[in-house]
C-alpha cells in the first residue's frame, strides 16, 4: 500500500514514520508544492494531509487534491490539529474520506488507513455472482435478471437483498 504524507512538522513526520513504516511504502513531502509534484507523477492508495502547511492551508488543500488525482480510489485522510466542528463537517462533505484529530495513538492511525483503503477498492470493484437467471451485485446492493434481452434490473427491499 503507497501512502504519500503531506507534513510539515518534523514531530509528526516521525510519528508518522515510526507508526507506518514496517507496514506501508511511506513517502513524505513538507509542502503542498511538492506534493503536487508527486500527484502528477504517482499513484497513492491514500494521501494523509495536514491542513496547516506553510504554502497553503485549509480547506482549498482539499479541493486541490480532489482536483489533481480525480481517479476517487484514493483515500484522503486529514490528520491535523484542527477540532472545530465546523471545519470537520466541512471537510466530510467535501469528500475528505477521514479526519483524524492529533495526537493520535499510532495503531489507531494504521487501522483508520487500512480501513478506509479498503473501502475506497471494495467501492470500485463490481463485485456480482450470477446464480441462473439472476446476477446479483453484492458492492450495490442490486439484482438482475439475465434470461431476457436486455437484462432487467429487479426492484428489491433491502430486507429482500440479504
Amino acid at each position: 500500500m503507497k501512502i504519500l504524507s503531506i507534513e510539515d512538522s518534523k514531530e509528526s513526520q516521525v510519528f508518522i514514520e515510526h507508526a507506518l513504516q514496517d507496514r506501508f511504502d511511506l513517502e513524505f513531502v513538507e509542502n503542498f508544492t511538492d506534493a503536487q509534484d508527486k500527484l502528477s507523477h504517482d499513484q497513492y492508495d491514500c494521501i494523509i494531509v495536514d491542513l496547516n502547511l506553510p504554502d497553503n492551508s485549509g480547506l482549498n488543500i482539499l479541493n486541490k487534491i480532489n482536483y489533481q488525482i480525480d481517479d476517487n480510489k484514493t483515500a484522503v485522510i486529514l490528520l491535523t490539529s484542527e477540532t472545530s466542528d465546523t471545519y470537520i463537517a466541512e471537510a466530510l462533505n467535501m469528500g475528505v474520506d477521514d479526519y483524524i484529530v492529533k495526537p493520535v495513538n499510532s495503531l489507531e492511525l494504521v487501522a483508520r488507513i487500512v480501513n478506509r483503503v479498503n473501502r475506497k477498492q471494495l467501492s470500485h470493484q463490481d463485485s456480482f455472482y450470477v446464480v441462473w437467471p439472476f446476477e446479483i451485485h453484492l458492492i450495490t446492493s442490486r439484482m438482475f435478471a439475465i434470461d431476457t434481452d436486455p437484462k432487467t434490473e429487479l426492484i428489491i427491499t433491502p430486507i429482500e437483498f440479504k
